[in-house]
């Protein structure tokens, strides 16, 4: 089970890897399957978007051969798109770092990629909201373009006979949130997305709302990540990105989407 995305599969506030939900979630599955043996990869890399996890998949598909692909993306997406809509993937760096980034990270090691990218958004929302934001939001051609990127990890992975698990994406602000509650519990994704707070959560909703509709026109699996884990503290690292406790129910409910299906593989 090939699991992707950006610093949310990472699991960048895990003390270990055995404390990611995807280190989890194997758990969780090797325990029901005492017959099979399960490996879950944890392929998440802080920043990327769906382009540089089709490369990876393309590149890396035949020294692993998957069985399943967890589609756990989002707001590294959201945010590329709110800020340059686009049709070509080769328009845009697949990870999304400028040319000092790059070398930087070239330097270090996802983990301490992770947790110079954890200070950052710390740091964020100390920052004021900008006006001009109030103008912006997630449009309909945004959430098609990210329907066309979906689309193409899709295809990509069923035309390898891998299964794809559809899942949407968590967030600590609420639907209905507004105001100052809506600014805290969003916090740093305002400054990553340049929106405001009320806008980021409607932006969230659109892609959810995207992911379920694709799981049920292509008859898909989907683990809606999104509708179990809520705004307490325990849960939350920050706006996007889990304590042990939240990473705990992402990979429950993983487990709860994928565990039929292994008994089906048998």
């Amino acid at each position: 089970i090939w699991a992707i995305g950006g610093s949310t599969t990472f699991d960048i506030y895990a003390r270990n890897n055995e404390e990611t939900w995807p280190a989890l979630l194997e758990t969780y599955l090797q325990e029901a399957h005492k017959d099979l043996k399960i490996d879950v990869i944890n392929a998440g890399v802080p920043g990327e978007i769906y382009w540089g996890s089709i490369k990876d998949f393309e590149t890396h598909y035949k020294d692993l051969r998957p069985d399943f692909v967890i589609l756990y993306h989002g707001p590294n997406d959201l945010r590329q798109v709110s800020s340059t809509p686009m049709q070509n993937p080769d328009a845009h760096n697949s990870n999304q770092k400028g040319p000092t980034e790059s070398l930087v990270h070239s330097l270090l090691s996802n983990q301490e990629w992770a947790l110079i990218r954890v200070l950052r958004r710390t740091l964020q929302p100390m920052q004021p909201l900008q006006p001009h934001w109030q103008s912006r939001s997630v449009t309909p051609h945004m959430i098609n373009d990210l329907e066309g990127r979906v689309n193409q990890m899709l295809r990509t992975a069923q035309q390898r006979r891998v299964k794809p698990i559809l899942a949407t994406h968590a967030l600590r602000a609420q639907t209905g949130d507004k105001g100052e509650i809506a600014r805290k519990r969003v916090a740093e994704s305002a400054q990553h997305l340049q929106l405001m707070p009320e806008q980021v959560i409607a932006g969230f909703s659109s892609y959810n709302n995207m992911m379920k509709n694709i799981a049920q026109k292509r008859n898909l699996p989907l683990a809606d990540i999104r509708s179990v884990i809520n705004e307490d503290d325990k849960n939350w690292g920050d706006a996007t990105h889990f304590r042990l406790n939240g990473s705990e129910l992402a990979a429950k409910e993983f487990f709860t989407t994928i565990s039929p299906l292994l008994s089906k593989k048998r």
